[in-house]
């Protein structure tokens, strides 16, 4: 059993600041405000070469999204392109959804790994997204990462439609050929309601039965739900990032505990 507490040493950081053009229903923002702010190329080299120094692992580079639901990363890409050759950090990228443009910059730096949003609903794109965006164009983003020779590792976030179920089965469908799927919770905020958590783990029977894929429960969730963490290692998880206290406890008991202070999505 795989436990990741990436913490400090695996930050994430974040290329718009607090800002998000896209502004979906779920989240307005909210989960950038933990991020290290690197707004220009600059600040993400300065701020690659503090980590190094400062004993940390590597870095998430993510960011808002803009209109289409991608990541504003073109004025980054230079400096990432040079904190890959002059550091030893391990470099996730979070990108949305990719364009032909992305695809080649992705290919270009050859990131240890791409963190991907795949989302199965065109309604959940449309009402909480704002996007007109397909599910189908989330797919085409996924393969040509892939094709262009790229570690692209999916998650998929259950109840992101205001906590309840929709599209989530079919976004698996979509990414059963992964080496690794991260499945996170929505986290609620004063318009949602929380995943069930029957919900959650029918979703994780269905990963679980239809891929060969490693699951992880991912860190983008509602903290100390040891009920649900728990089923989900009776089930047949391959790790979670920051588990409870007493799910760490519990699990020490039955299983060999393997501790990594980094990114579940990094972990090969």
């Amino acid at each position: 059993m795989d436990f990741f507490f990436p913490g400090e040493k695996f930050p994430a950081l974040s290329v718009t600041g607090k800002e998000c053009e896209l502004q979906c229903k779920h989240c307005r923002g909210r989960y950038l405000k933990g991020m290290k702010p690197v707004k220009t190329g600059k600040t993400l080299y300065e701020t690659a070469k503090k980590l190094e120094k400062g004993g940390c692992v590597g870095f998430l580079l993510s960011g808002g999204s803009d209109s289409k639901g991608m990541v504003p990363l073109k004025d980054h890409i230079s400096s990432l392109e040079r904190v890959k050759e002059d550091t030893s950090l391990i470099i996730n990228v979070h990108t949305g959804l990719v364009d032909d443009e992305m695809v080649k910059w992705m290919k270009r730096i050859k990131p240890h790994v791409i963190s991907y949003d795949m989302i199965g609903s065109a309604r959940t794109l449309k009402e909480i997204y704002g996007s007109n965006a397909e599910p189908e164009e989330y797919l085409r983003g996924y393969n040509a990462l892939k094709k262009a020779g790229l570690r692209v590792v999916p998650h998929v976030t259950v109840g992101l439609h205001e906590g309840r179920l929709l599209g989530e089965y079919r976004a698996i469908d979509m990414i059963d050929d992964s080496d690794v799927i991260v499945l996170n919770s929505l986290i609620p905020s004063e318009i949602d309601s929380p995943v069930d958590d029957d919900d959650f783990l029918s979703v994780l029977k269905y990963a679980l039965e239809h891929t060969s894929s490693k699951i992880y429960i991912g860190c983008m969730r509602e903290r100390g739900n040891h009920r649900l963490e728990k089923r989900s290692i009776q089930m047949g998880i391959d790790g979670i990032v920051m588990p409870s206290r007493k799910t760490l406890k519990w699990a020490r008991e039955s299983h060999d505990i393997n501790i990594f202070e980094e990114c579940c999505a990094v972990h090969l």
